[in-house]
């Protein structure tokens, strides 16, 4: 079956994804989060397990939101919700800068900031990726798509927050978050972003997997296959531990008295090589390596946790950010395409909520534990021991993983011209 495609489309479809993810809440709300930290604990006097239970509110709220955000762009594409989202998702966090010492508002702003960001998050950008680009290619996309954003807003948005914070205060890093979704994502998704014709039959671009039809599971099937929690509990549980520890790196160094010019280049080699990592990985997952060969990829991460733990000189603390970030491309590359192959295009978008709502549960609770440790023990040591041992752990049920055959990887061969 020969397929058309329009490139134009494709293309806003791919910038859309890089825009949206770069202003998403992994890289706005929890990367920069350990830059705010100790201003807001010196400041206003809370500790550090206080402030994190921010980001457990984050994430709860998205894990619950995030598949009926996935549920929607399954049913009515995504254009009108993202929109809103934003707008309003900017707003939220711009307000975080008036803040005046009431938890109560702290909690509330970011409790905004999730119900809004999940309107824009990562799975809906996946989803639009999967509805636009041929089977074929969805590997290297969705790992520029997603990768590729995340990683720009990483190293621009906590680059200037940083800046912000040491030069000019905390208030005013929050208002540069907020400006750059309102002034910069919001009039970039407006002219770029675009639903795939199914959900407006006028429109003038194609979409191939319009073309074919939406084969896959439902997600009540799904969640009923041992596949689908083998796909949680490696790919995204990992993930957002990952996350959640990159988002701490700073005080966590900081607790050890290394240089304070030391976390951020973690961070910053860690942004750098991930989506080097998630497009490499893609290219070899569309070649449909065998997963056991991407097991010490996995196992990277475990390692760079042990390092961060016990190291003290620069070059090795510099190793951790790459094999951290070795780990994450992995993971990003790996789960939504084990998730389309195994459960299909038809519920897509509701069963990877899912799989992000796992992710963004770890990225809150993990920092939350962590810093309850710190509080208890002044030291994150043995937290960070616990999380080297479920990454390992992860690590096998990845391999146990790749025993399993793809349910729709290998349907649907088409040609694909582009137009």
């Amino acid at each position: 079956m020969a397929i058309e495609v329009n490139r134009p489309a494709l293309a806003r479809a791919l910038l859309s994804s890089i825009a949206g993810n770069a202003v998403a809440t992994t890289p706005a709300v929890f990367i920069v989060f350990g830059l705010f930290l100790s201003p807001l604990s010196s400041e206003f006097g809370w500790s550090r397990a206080t402030i994190s239970v921010s980001l457990l509110i984050v994430s709860v709220v998205s894990a619950l939101l995030y598949p009926l955000a996935g549920h929607y762009a399954d049913k009515s594409g995504a254009r009108k919700m993202v929109l809103s989202g934003l707008i309003i998702y900017g707003m939220a966090l711009a307000s975080l800068s008036l803040l005046k010492g009431n938890l109560v508002a702290l909690y509330l702003g970011y409790g905004l900031i999730a119900v809004f960001g999940a309107m824009a998050s990562t799975p809906v950008y996946t989803k639009v990726l999967t509805d636009w680009f041929p089977r074929e290619k969805q590997g290297l996309v969705l790992a520029f798509g997603s990768g590729g954003g995340n990683t720009l807003g990483a190293i621009v948005l906590a680059g200037v927050v940083a800046i912000l914070v040491d030069n000019h205060g905390w208030r005013a890093a929050y208002l540069f978050l907020g400006a750059a979704v309102l002034l910069v994502a919001v009039p970039l998704q407006f002219f770029l972003l675009r639903d795939a014709p199914r959900y407006k039959p006028s429109g003038d671009a194609v979409a191939p997997n319009d073309q074919l039809p939406p084969e896959g599971h439902t997600l009540s099937v799904a969640v009923g296959k041992i596949e689908f929690w083998l796909i949680l509990l490696t790919t995204a549980l990992g993930a957002g531990i990952i996350l959640a520890i990159v988002s701490l790196v700073v005080p966590i160094l900081a607790e050890r008295s290394i240089s304070d010019g030391t976390g951020p280049l973690v961070i910053a080699i860690f942004a750098i090589c991930t989506p080097i990592v998630q497009l490499l990985v893609g290219g070899l997952l569309d070649r449909r390596i065998r997963p056991a060969l991407l097991l010490p990829m996995f196992l990277a991460p475990a390692g760079a946790v042990v390092i961060l733990a016990t190291a003290t000189s620069t070059p090795m603390l510099a190793l951790s950010g790459l094999l951290l970030a070795m780990g994450m491309g992995t993971q990003f590359a790996s789960l939504p395409i084990y998730t389309f192959r195994q459960f299909g295009i038809l519920a897509f978008g509701s069963i990877t909520g899912i799989m992000y709502s796992a992710m963004i549960i770890a990225q809150g609770l993990v920092p939350l534990l962590l810093n309850w440790g710190f509080d208890s023990t002044e030291s994150y040591v043995l937290g960070l021991i616990a999380c080297a041992v479920w990454l390992g752990l992860g690590s096998a049920l990845f391999v146990w993983l790749g025993t399993k055959s793809d349910s729709y990887g290998l349907t649907a061969k088409t040609k694909v011209e582009q137009v």
